[in-house]
């Protein structure tokens, strides 16, 4: 797997100046972080229907190791980047954490032509969280769902549980928890809930009904978020869909009334409006980092759980490759050694919780003194 990786990261790509880059940070146990840029040409998409990027659309462009990731790091990495195409980057999609979106600015400084855009879902977010993190009847809502998880926990009616909020990424997605008790009600109506007592139904599960026009609120918002990131993962980014997007966004402005719920859905179209004024006429771009945080959790999901990032970070390559068939792995296999796999290894990792542990636990050394 190792080699595999390594002979993708060292092999040449294609030579072009449609390359759209996507990045993003990624840290396990310990120190050691990961800048990781994927790559898809542009050309690739132009007759496919759906945009929506699968593993094997993309190619492993850069995989930088790091203690510590300034933005002249990532700067240096997307000049490295640059290289390798062999041109000059069309653009640059992140979720735009502090250290990547000053690296990106000082990019951009000796490269005026690559664009930056906001990975989608991530802009929206913040919209949501404004909204959200202040408002009383969310923080509420919150503390009934935990109470109820709490209730429930080792009854038969964990089955019912409701999830928790995630601690990374707040309100990236809270559809899972805003949905949840529409569920719990409708099974209700259904009758798939009668075995349990109305009382004690009441006694977990009634508090919804006291918080249920703030639960439309939400469901309404939800709604929207999902319905822009659904277009802009399928169709891309480009003035088509933001013409789309506004005429739906409009007739919903016109019927509603919440000025709160107003003030969310103009909000929301005005970041998709944002990012597309960062293009020409006629430009369709990616704007989602989505394929790249899906890797990264299938990279986690495989790796032992408790080395950290070292160079098994390069068994990424094994299903990001477009390289499948027996042929096309038999010449990667045969145009990387173990020698040049441990090199790259040696060069890019660094002190890792492996070697960590080892200088912890090693076994002290024998003295002439240890047989007397």
């Amino acid at each position: 797997m190792l080699r595999n990786g390594c002979s993708h990261m060292l092999k040449p790509v294609e030579k072009a100046n449609d390359w759209i880059i996507i990045g993003d940070l990624t840290v396990d146990l310990g120190t050691v972080k990961c800048l990781t840029f994927l790559g898809i040409r542009m050309s690739r998409l132009q007759n496919r229907e759906d945009l929506t990027l699968k593993f094997s659309d993309v190619d492993i462009l850069g995989l930088h190791l790091t203690q510590r990731c300034t933005g002249e790091f990532v700067q240096t990495a997307l000049e490295k980047t640059r290289e390798r195409i062999g041109d000059e980057i069309f653009a640059v999609v992140t979720d735009q954490g502090a250290e990547i979106k000053k690296g990106i600015r000082l990019f951009k400084e000796s490269h005026p032509s690559t664009r930056a855009f906001f990975d989608m879902p991530h802009k929206l977010s913040l919209v949501m969280k404004r909204e959200l993190i202040n408002n009383p009847m969310w923080s509420e809502f919150l503390k009934r769902l935990m109470e109820t998880r709490r209730l429930v926990l080792q009854t038969e009616l964990a089955a019912l549980m409701p999830g928790v909020q995630r601690s990374k990424g707040r309100y990236m997605d809270v559809g899972y928890l805003v949905r949840w008790p529409r569920r719990i009600l409708e099974k209700k109506v259904n009758g798939n809930l009668d075995s349990i007592p109305e009382e004690r139904f009441n006694k977990y599960f009634g508090w919804m009904y006291e918080l249920w026009d703030s639960i439309l609120d939400w469901e309404t918002m939800v709604g929207a978020v999902d319905l822009i990131k659904g277009m802009v993962r399928q169709a891309g980014l480009s003035s088509e869909v933001y013409k789309t997007l506004k005429i739906v966004f409009d007739e919903a402005l016109h019927l509603e009334e919440n000025s709160g719920l107003v003030k969310f859905l103009q909000e929301s179209i005005s970041m998709v409006n944002e990012e597309c004024e960062k293009l020409l006429e006629g430009e369709t771009a990616i704007c989602s980092t989505e394929v790249l945080e899906s890797a990264f959790g299938k990279f986690k999901e495989i790796s032992s759980g408790y080395q950290g990032i070292t160079g098994n970070i390069l068994g990424m390559a094994t299903y990001l490759s477009r390289d499948k068939t027996n042929h096309e792995i038999k010449q990667v296999m045969e145009n990387c050694s173990v020698k040049s796999t441990l090199e790259w290894v040696k060069t890019q990792t660094g002190k890792t919780i492996g070697s960590y542990r080892y200088d912890y636990f090693r076994a002290p050394k024998k003295t002439i003194f240890d047989s007397v």
